[in-house]
């Protein structure tokens, strides 16, 4: 039998695990009623910026029907800036 410390320590190093594997958050769109979803190479470090990012897309699409954001094991690529939209980091000094 394990212990209560021992199962937490589990649970927690688990969840670490989790997170370590997730390098990325992709905006996604799908553009037909029951479709697939599709993104581009665009990879955010948090959701947050990816959901800005996907509802910024949406606004200039006129066929979108559904978006989400999905976790992937991408190295990020982009970031959310308010005033200039997606930025890539390649062009950043």
């Amino acid at each position: 039998m394990i212990s209560k410390a021992a199962a937490r320590r589990e649970t927690a190093l688990k969840a670490m695990a989790k997170e370590a594997k997730t390098m990325s958050f992709k905006p996604e769109v799908q553009t037909s009623e029951g479709g697939k979803f599709a993104g581009n190479a665009l990879r955010f470090a948090t959701k947050e910026e990816a959901e800005h990012y996907v509802l910024d897309l949406m606004m200039r699409w006129t066929m979108v029907r559904d978006t989400r954001v999905i976790e992937v094991d991408d190295p990020v690529n982009y970031r959310w800036d308010e005033a200039k939209g997606a930025v890539s980091l390649r062009d950043e000094p």
